[in-house]
């Protein structure tokens, strides 16, 4: 009878039953034969899970409120243009300044953030190989403060005199967001560095960037003079 059914049974239907049957045999072979294995994989995935789970619960957490409490007091200082006081901080118990925050909250957004303003108060104190190495730290979506971040960076390198890497920070602060506020800035400022180092056009084109897309700024307002130089340069050349 099976024969006769077999023959009633067109090729892809047996195909699929005997293969069907076929690969869950081995599958069930090679479970039971590996089963203390893969009940350790899972239970290592588990522990990984339920193990962040509790720190970010537990430690993380936590970590970020007591932060958030220390750093509105620095920032008041840092705004204050007090920025070794915002580095060192005041004492007492809600008292830390950014370097002790960047450390003691590490892997916490304050912490990171922490990176932002010591960068920035080095280069407001003249330490401009550490404001560096702080805003590279830095690591944000913010639409303003990245910009200023790399802008910052560009900043050390120019005070620096290694106008090359300045007017490429310049450049990546500009096109890092595309608003009014620090875009047109930026590239002014690597207009201005491209100038330094003889790479007027260069300059010509940050310079034109910020007459075509925001010459109502306050800086697009200003910027035909500077177009002007640089054109002025490149005759001269010719």
């Amino acid at each position: 009878m099976e024969e006769i059914e077999d023959i009633d049974t067109t090729p892809e239907e047996l195909v699929e039953k005997h293969t069907g049957r076929s690969k869950k045999l081995k599958f069930d072979a090679f479970f039971f034969k590996n089963r203390n294995i893969i009940f350790y994989v899972l239970g290592g995935i588990l522990v990984v899970v339920i193990g962040f789970i509790a720190y970010k619960t537990f430690y993380l957490e936590p970590q970020e409120e007591e932060a958030e409490n220390h750093v509105f007091n620095a920032q008041r200082l840092f705004e204050e243009d007090s920025f070794n006081m915002a580095l060192k901080g005041t004492g007492g118990d809600l008292g830390k300044g950014f370097n002790s925050i960047s450390d003691d909250y590490s892997g916490t957004k304050i912490g990171n953030l922490s990176y932002y303003y010591i960068g920035m108060a080095k280069l407001q104190t003249g330490k401009y190989q550490e404001a560096i190495d702080n805003l590279e730290n830095y690591k944000s979506d913010s639409k303003i403060l990245m910009p200023m971040a790399l802008g910052g960076i560009g900043d050390a390198y120019s005070q620096l005199k290694n106008y090359d890497k300045a007017s490429d920070y310049y450049l990546k602060a500009a096109k890092k967001d595309d608003n009014e506020f620090t875009t047109p800035r930026y590239y002014k400022k690597a207009g201005l560095a491209f100038e330094e180092i003889g790479k007027l056009d260069d300059a010509l084109s940050a310079y034109q960037a910020i007459k075509d897309k925001y010459s109502r700024t306050r800086i697009g307002l200003d910027v035909d003079k500077y177009i002007g130089r640089v054109q002025a340069k490149i005759d001269a050349k010719k």
